[in-house]
């Protein structure tokens, strides 16, 4: 097979940006609250990250998936270890990925929860049990003790989306709008709010 064509140069006219979950880490595994924790994948995950690396590379196959064909002009990333381990994975996936520009952004970390990080969902429970229903009764008015409320990382994720975008359309300024917090977004693909389980980042 021959080799893909380099990724385009910039600035884009336009571009697709792919949202990708990173793979089942250790923690998730073990039953512990994750938020900004630096569990790596678990066995699980390490698959999981290679069958969407492998997807993506072929989005022909059927179902389409209505992503451009042709090598990605790079991976961005949180810098925790599951994510980075996910984008390298995806990336090697594609003919020549050794190329595939990977890339850290803090902004894209995973909402912080803070005392309840590394902590079994059990002792969480028996802890902090009325912050803890509180939360999950109102997660847009609630959060962990020391962690983060959606609308702080609802602007820090907007912030990061901002200097991805002026990157790749070099000078590009997208319209000024209210930060939306994740909740927000997953409400507008369709996840019911009991669904919405936000301990596992």
């Amino acid at each position: 097979m021959a080799d893909e064509a380099a990724p385009p140069a910039l600035p884009l006219p336009d571009a697709t940006i792919v949202f990708i979950r990173h793979g089942e880490s250790t923690w998730i595994q073990e039953g512990r609250f994750q938020g900004q924790g630096d569990p790596p994948l678990s066995e699980l995950g390490r698959r999981q990250a290679e069958l969407v690396g492998g997807r993506l590379a072929d989005p022909l196959a059927i179902p389409q998936l209505p992503v451009p064909t042709g090598s990605p002009v790079g991976v961005w990333h949180s810098p925790l270890t599951r994510a980075r381990e996910t984008a390298a994975a995806i990336a090697r996936a594609r003919p020549g990925g050794d190329g595939v520009r990977l890339r850290s952004f803090p902004e894209f970390l995973e909402i912080g929860q803070g005392e309840w990080e590394g902590l079994p969902h059990a002792e969480v429970a028996a802890r902090y049990g009325p912050q803890l229903a509180a939360w999950r009764r109102s997660p847009t008015t609630s959060w962990a003790p020391g962690g983060e409320s959606l609308q702080e990382v609802g602007v820090r994720v907007r912030r990061g989306l901002v200097t991805l975008l002026g990157e790749l359309g070099r000078g590009y300024e997208p319209p000024a709008v209210d930060a939306v917090p994740p909740s927000r977004v997953l409400g507008y693909a369709g996840v019911p709010e009991p669904a919405r389980d936000l301990a596992n980042g």
